[in-house]
C-alpha cells in the first residue's frame, strides 16, 4: 500500500481549498470481533502543524439479533490531538459531547441495531508530524452476525489554519 498518495486510496480532493473527503465505494463488514481496525477506505492526509475540523457520516447496519452496536477510534500522526465525538444518532438523535483525544482509542460506542446513521465531529490539532488520520471501529459486543459500514458513508475534513 502506497500511503503516499492518497489518491490511490480513494480519497479525493475537493476543488475547495483545503477540503479532503473520502468515500467507501464498498461496503465493510465485521463480525465476532472488538478489536479496533482501521476501516479501508475511510482515512484522510493531514500535513504537520495544520487544524482540521474533520466531519464522519456513517451508515450502519447490525444484523444481529441483539444489537452488537459499534465502537469508533481515530489512529492518527504521533503528537496529534483530538476534540470529537458523536453529534447525532439517527434512531434516537442522542446527542454526544466532545472530549480530547491524545492517543488512539475508543471514545463512543453507537449502541443501536438494524440500520442506522451516525455523525462524527471534531477538531484535529496536528502535531510535529503529518501522515493519515483512519477511522477505526469494531463491534461493541463480538456477535457472529455482521455489523456493516456501508457505501456511501464519508469523511470530510477541511483544514482550518
Amino acid at each position: 500500500m502506497n500511503l503516499t498518495d492518497p489518491l490511490a486510496h480513494g480519497v479525493e480532493h475537493s476543488k475547495i481549498e483545503g477540503l479532503v473527503t473520502a468515500m467507501k465505494k464498498v461496503d465493510e463488514a465485521v463480525n465476532n470481533s472488538t478489536v479496533l481496525q482501521d476501516d479501508d477506505e475511510l482515512f484522510l492526509p493531514v500535513v504537520a502543524g495544520e487544524i482540521r475540523e474533520l466531519e464522519a457520516l456513517l451508515y450502519i447496519v447490525d444484523d444481529a439479533a441483539i444489537s452488537a452496536g459499534v465502537k469508533a477510534g481515530w489512529s492518527f500522526p504521533s503528537g496529534t490531538t483530538m476534540v470529537w465525538g458523536d453529534v447525532g444518532i439517527w434512531n434516537n438523535a442522542a446527542l454526544g459531547l466532545l472530549t480530547e483525544q491524545t492517543a488512539p482509542r475508543i471514545k463512543t460506542t453507537i449502541a443501536q441495531s438494524g440500520k442506522v446513521g451516525a455523525i462524527l465531529r471534531g477538531l484535529v490539532f496536528v502535531g510535529n508530524s503529518g501522515g493519515f488520520i483512519h477511522f477505526r471501529w469494531a463491534q461493541d459486543v463480538a456477535q457472529v452476525a455482521n455489523t456493516i459500514i456501508k457505501r456511501g458513508s464519508y469523511l470530510r475534513s477541511t483544514r482550518l489554519s
